[in-house]
């Protein structure tokens, strides 16, 4: 059965692409590659980044999310013949707090998406977590920093690999809650079949009628 209903994702563009200058030429590449589907994009914003809000995008989504992260690391690690010392939960913490007391009060763009299959089309668009492993096209083989996955390990470093994409509709969910909570409510209530931006475009006719 085709999917017709309207999904609500995001795109963080992180602080290393902020400073590397690649912030213009990577929202330029999704705003156009958008304009080709039927994703629509809702809001757009500068943020600076909190604990909470890292914790909630990196840490607060379970251990097997964790040990996920973990297994990336411990793989990498194998792949290059370094010893692993640690299980594959506490590789993933380690390197998810890497991340969180990295990009601490730091600058990053969060792109607010919308449409049909629109998790599943913009996690094809990210590219591996490791960036010397991304398919050519993706976003992270386009916009390459030369560092791995290893390299953030071993250099207590956040991985510079531009973006954040949810892997799957559970985590577009939550990733929306934690930086557009009434924005995930309202979409919540929508029909189906009804878009968020149409939704708000509604809201605004009916606003401008009553001042009138």
């Amino acid at each position: 059965m085709e999917q017709t209903h309207k999904e609500l994702t995001l795109v963080v563009i992180k602080p290393d692409a902020l400073e590397d200058a690649l912030d213009t030429k990577i929202v330029s590449y999704l705003v156009e590659h958008i304009a080709t589907t039927e994703i629509e994009v809702i809001n757009m914003k500068l943020i600076k980044l909190s604990k909470q809000v890292l914790e909630e995008l990196y840490l607060n989504k379970g251990d097997a999310h964790i040990e996920k992260c973990g297994r990336k690391v411990e793989q990498t690690l194998k792949d290059l013949q370094r010893p692993i010392e640690k299980s594959a939960q506490e590789l993933g913490r380690e390197i998810l707090n890497i991340h969180v007391n990295g990009f601490e009060g730091k600058d990053a763009i969060v792109m607010l998406l919308e449409g049909v299959d629109a998790v599943n089309k913009m996690r094809e668009l990210k590219g591996s977590t490791d960036p010397a492993q991304a398919a050519k096209g993706t976003l992270r083989s386009m916009f390459p920093s030369g560092m791995t996955l290893v390299d953030a390990y071993l250099q207590k470093k956040p991985l510079r690999n531009r973006i954040h994409i949810p892997d799957n509709k559970e985590e577009a969910d939550k990733d929306v809650r934690t930086f557009y909570p009434l924005t995930a409510e309202l979409h919540k209530s929508l029909r189906d079949g009804q878009g968020l931006g149409e939704k708000l475009e509604e809201r605004q006719r009916v606003s401008t009628a009553q001042t009138l």
